[in-house]
């Protein structure tokens, strides 16, 4: 299922509020949840804590659902690190939405984005768009992004009557990573300081005071040229994949593919169950390949 993404009809700077641009590969971290409308279970296995016998890793069963609930996590917990070195930044957890508050800084013109839970009455719909709206307001924030289900049609209709605009739409995909066929990667992936992966997106300056251990970067090089990077955040066993760019001259080259293999490759040798992104509708296909699927 698609995402549908509403910005402030008059902010001009919300249509670059996300990475899922047409540079990126499809995944970015605004991109957030939609309804999970099936209930496929599959294997997959769960990290807890044992009093006795500390850290171990249990099997249970995960649906599409809690696949979709992951990531969800995962990407609030990424926003809430970011805010950790941002000054005034936050991220507010109110009935019926979690709002993500970046009043100053380079991180102002991407990360002010509110996720909308499901499942909301009338009156909780409209509830839900006034403390978004106050919260902006308080803050100072005359430009955002509410994300929305894609079949939260109510909702959806509820922004526009406000004034909002229809901006873009995301697929929420995950995967289990017990069953994962770890391949080699087709090309030379590395890992790098996120400090090389935010300059090779063309941001230098964000994160700079938030600290970058959390953040698991790599580039994939061709020769002596960097042609690929992305960014990963891990959750309590989740691994939310973002930023997935590939240079123009060497994309339809298999370097997405082999810098997700990597990824994703990473996160079973750092204890991760699962992992999520959001895929725009040009890099589908290429993660469906490599395991994830619609949530």
């Amino acid at each position: 299922m698609s995402l549908v993404a509403s910005g402030s009809a008059n902010d001009v700077s919300t249509a670059r509020s996300s990475w899922c641009e047409a540079r990126a590969r499809g995944t970015g971290l605004p991109g957030c949840p939609h309804q999970a409308v099936t209930q496929r279970r599959v294997a997959a296995s769960r990290v807890r804590h044992d009093r006795d016998s500390g850290w171990q890793t249990v099997p249970v069963t995960c649906s599409d659902a809690e696949l979709y609930d992951r990531s969800v996590r995962t990407l609030l917990a990424c926003w809430g690190h970011i805010a950790s070195g941002s000054a005034d930044a936050r991220v507010e957890h109110l009935p019926g939405v979690a709002i993500a508050v970046f009043p100053t800084g380079p991180e102002r013109a991407v990360y002010n984005n509110a996720v909308v839970s499901e499942e909301l009455s009338a009156v909780e719909r409209r509830t839900t768009l006034d403390a978004v709206e106050g919260t902006y307001d308080a803050a100072g924030i005359d430009g955002y992004t509410v994300w929305v289900r894609e079949q939260h049609s109510a909702m959806a209709g509820l922004l526009v009557d406000r004034g909002f605009r229809i901006q873009e739409s995301t697929r929420a995909m995950g995967l289990t990573l017990d069953e994962l066929a770890v391949l080699p990667p087709a090309a030379d992936v590395d890992p790098v300081e996120p400090s090389v992966h935010l300059r090779l997106i063309g941001v230098p300056d964000l994160w700079v005071a938030a600290d970058p251990e959390p953040f698991k970067a790599c580039v994939v090089r061709s020769g002596p040229l960097e042609v690929a990077t992305a960014v990963a955040f891990d959750c309590l066993g989740d691994c939310g994949i973002f930023n997935v760019v590939t240079i123009p001259s060497a994309r339809r080259r298999g370097f997405a593919s082999a810098l997700t293999t990597a990824m994703l490759t990473a996160a079973v040798t750092r204890g991760c169950t699962t992992a999520s992104l959001q895929a725009t509708p040009m890099a589908e296909k290429l993660y469906a390949a490599a395991g994830f699927r619609d949530l």
